[in-house]
């Protein structure tokens, strides 16, 4: 109860943990025009590429870009084997665009045939200049996400693609020069000319840097705080820099925590996973634009390119579910989307966060994160996002607390914008940022190492606070991080998807490795199923005697049934449940656990199939915690006699005991029946079978005493004249009884004379009351609180 009033004093204050970043000037130096492009179907009949066509790309680097280590008369040559990304695009992805009113004036499904997205490899090769012949062999040393604007004898894409150590983005002239920033390069081209550039690995001259709570003294709670506080503290001296000593011990041991994490990934996805996620483009994003079908294009192809880092580190894609546009004339100011206005001094991105989540909780869907693209940047920063609120679409119920949802804001410019939508995502992921030399010197930082021995990570990768625009994988740190909160459920995965019968937008395709209505399998075409005995190629179905296809179904062993019990899905807890194949199908059960509540080892119980308790999760958090200091879901723990609110993960996890008997439920506490609480209560007895019985004797003792006293009153009345004068005799039984307050009375009392709130008593001469000694004036006796 000591935490109670310092609670409710300072929860209002308390809006939530989230991470913004500050930028500087950019990095691109020199911008080439890419020229003869040349596309090659894998397809020859077909006059046209499609949405579900495959195909190769091949084209020369510009002079500036073939490597010096080879003679003058090698060139090098690139070539892009493409496949449709069946992933980012599926038959539930919409449009909306709004009005400055905030009101929907269209609604469509996005067709996939007109935005033509691809996934694949980077291939390389040299010809010899005098005659012009390729080498015989490609070597792969690559991959490439692209969207394709025209196909035939002139090609045209945009997108990225990597050639070993460097990165290199294509975009037309037109679109380069609608989205660079007024310092980078002007390039002299037809708009139709695609343009190209290397993000090199090299550290550059002038990089963006994120706000981080103990490197810029930036904000992590609100706009007011300059370091997170104690629930207790008497006093506030923020703007002094300085952190308590409570502080210190509460974050100091994080980075230690995560070194036991670095690089292990064994509670990532085994098989791919879809995250779908929804972008929202305000007034003053869309107006850099031509019309809302650029737009898309633009958000389709950044999606695309930022899902192949995702697949890639963490085995889960992205899905671009939804695309919600807001008209071009900025409104004064519109409740309904209070996100949606014009950029202003007076309104900064930390605002424009919490305005957007409390319209994204207004959404019931499936979406994992929401993303808000905005071109204001008038404090620096580019980009804010919420930690760890993974599939977080419910606003948890309390004071002051309707901000946090799973949401992040990206006020970027174009060329790290996928940097940036990277980074947010990764904290909503529940990533931290990484260590650099500044926060290794600060023993207080919370940050991820880049090893066991070696705290900097030299700003190298995506989730470091200073970005550099050739970041482009998360460091070991941060991939052990996300994946030890999927499998100890720190942050919530309950709306990932797995790969497996997505419903596409349009016709189905054999060999496009997608299982969809009609097909037994689908190993990828003659390439991807090289090797394979369960599944033919050309037709999809099953080779003769096939039941199964091993490489997608888990349950299957040679192409066929794994045998009854074959272990499919190892347990991770000991409230996580075993899952074996049924030998009859080759789809491994859903993921089952036991009961949240169920009594585990060390007096803990159940959760989200883990056994954890309260306390637990605040010692996971904090090393040196006590335990938890409040009941509500909100994650308070106790460090140092005082409460603190955790700034990496919000939230107990769902199923955690709450409030009176309750669970929490995405950070809100459901309190439980009264027969769950009444249920819950006796269980507490340790001797309860010696309570029943007590109660059963009483009963008993009871019984006997009414049948002895009846039987020796009527023998004694036979032989006794009673005066019957003035005796009085009570009713003790039903006196002041809680039916009073329902107004619910003994039927041999005449209800016609009742009054519920009298005291009654008769002689045998009649029938009278008297007031109530045991009730006061205002009759509020029995009322239940």
């Amino acid at each position: 109860m000591q935490y109670l009033f310092k609670y409710m004093t300072l929860f209002p204050l308390l809006k939530g943990i989230h991470a913004s970043l500050i930028t500087q000037q950019t990095n691109i130096h020199e911008i080439f025009t890419l020229e003869d492009v040349v596309l090659y179907p894998h397809e020859i009949s077909k006059k046209s590429i499609d949405s579900y066509s495959s195909f190769d790309l091949t084209f020369a680097l510009p002079y500036h870009y073939q490597q010096t280590e080879y003679p003058n008369w090698m060139k090098k040559y690139v070539k892009l084997t493409m496949t449709p990304n069946l992933d980012l695009i599926n038959e539930n992805s919409h449009l909306q665009i709004h009005n400055e009113d905030g009101e929907v004036i269209s609604s469509e499904k996005i067709d996939r045939n007109n935005h033509r997205v691809y996934r694949g490899d980077a291939f390389v090769t040299y010809t010899e200049n005098s005659i012009g012949l390729l080498e015989k062999r490609w070597h792969k040393i690559g991959w490439a996400r692209i969207s394709l604007h025209q196909d035939g004898d002139l090609p045209i894409f945009e997108g990225t693609f990597s050639l070993s150590n460097d990165l290199y983005t294509v975009k037309t002239a037109k679109n380069y020069m609608l989205l660079k920033e007024a310092h980078e390069p002007e390039i002299s081209a037809s708009e139709k000319s695609m343009v190209l550039w290397i993000e090199s690995n090299k550290p550059p001259k002038t990089l963006r840097k994120r706000s981080n709570l103990y490197l810029d003294n930036k904000c992590m709670l609100n706009s007011i705080y300059d370091e997170p506080t104690p629930l207790d503290q008497a006093t506030f001296s923020y703007g002094s820099g300085e952190i308590s000593a409570v502080e210190k011990l509460a974050l100091s041991s994080s980075r230690i925590r995560l070194t036991n994490y670095i690089g292990d990934n064994s509670g990532c996805p085994k098989y791919k996973q879809v995250a779908y996620v929804g972008a929202a483009l305000d007034c003053n994003y869309i107006s850099m634009f031509e019309s809302s079908s650029n737009a898309t294009n633009h958000i389709i192809s950044l999606y695309n390119r930022v899902s192949a880092i995702y697949e890639e580190t963490f085995n889960i894609s992205l899905g671009l579910l939804n695309v919600t546009i807001m008209g071009r004339t900025c409104p004064n100011e519109n409740p309904k989307v209070s996100w949606n206005v014009a950029c202003s001094s007076h309104y900064n991105i930390s605002t424009r966060l919490k305005h957007f989540s409390l319209w994204r909780s207004g959404i019931k869907d499936s979406i994992a994160l929401w993303s808000l693209f905005t071109t204001c940047r008038n404090t620096m920063e580019v980009g804010i996002a919420w930690y760890g609120v993974l599939c977080q679409d419910i606003i948890p119920k309390g004071p002051h607390s309707n901000w946090v949802s799973g949401t992040n804001v990206i006020a970027s410019p174009a060329n790290i914008e996928h940097i940036v939508l990277a980074h947010e995502i990764g904290h909503g992921f529940g990533a931290s940022h990484d260590c650099t030399s500044e926060s290794c010197k600060n023993e207080s930082a919370s940050c991820c190492p880049l090893s066991s021995t070696v705290c900097d990570t030299n700003e190298m990768y995506i989730m470091n606070p200073k970005s550099s625009i050739s970041a482009r994988k998360f460091s070991p740190c941060s991939i052990g991080q996300v994946c030890n909160n999927l499998k100890k459920k720190l942050v919530n995965s309950n709306c990932l998807k797995n790969n497996k019968n997505v419903s596409l937008i349009s016709r189905r395709k054999c060999g496009n490795g997608i299982v969809e209505e009609g097909e037994d399998c689908d190993c990828g075409g003659e390439k991807g199923c090289k090797g394979n005995p369960c599944c033919n190629p050309k037709t999809c179905k099953f080779t003769k005697g096939s039941v199964c296809d091993d490489s997608n179904e888990v349950c299957c062993i040679n192409c066929r049934f794994a045998p009854k019990n074959t272990v499919c899905r190892l347990s991770r807890d000991e409230c996580d449940l075993v899952e074996v194949c049924s030998g009859t199908s080759s789809t491994c059960p859903r993921d089952k656990f036991k009961k949240d509540g169920t009594p585990c080892s060390n007096k803990s119980k159940c959760a989200s199939g883990i056994c954890t308790t309260r306390d637990m999760q605040c010692i996971n958090h904090f090393n040196n915690s006590k335990g938890s200091c409040h009941g509500s879901c909100v994650l308070f723990c106790e460090l140092g006699g005082t409460c603190i609110y955790s700034g990496l993960q919000n939230y107990f996890i769902d199923g955690t005991p709450c409030g009176f008997y309750g669970y929490c439920y995405k950070g809100n506490c459901i309190e439980g029946s009264y027969g769950k609480q009444l249920k819950s209560l006796l269980s507490g007895f340790k001797n309860w079978i010696f309570v029943i019985i007590f109660v059963l004797g009483l009963l008993l003792a009871f019984l006997i005493n009414c049948i002895y006293n009846r039987c020796f009153s009527y023998v004694s009345q036979k032989e006794k004249v009673v005066d019957d004068g003035d005796q009085t005799i009570h009713i003790p039984i039903y006196t002041n009884h809680p039916y009073n307050y329902y107004n619910n009375i003994p039927n041999y009392i005449p209800h016609v004379q009742y009054d519920p709130y009298r005291h009654y008593s008769f002689n045998q001469r009649g029938f009278y009351y008297e007031t109530n000694p045991n009730l006061s004036n205002n009759y509020q006796a029995y009322r239940y609180k």
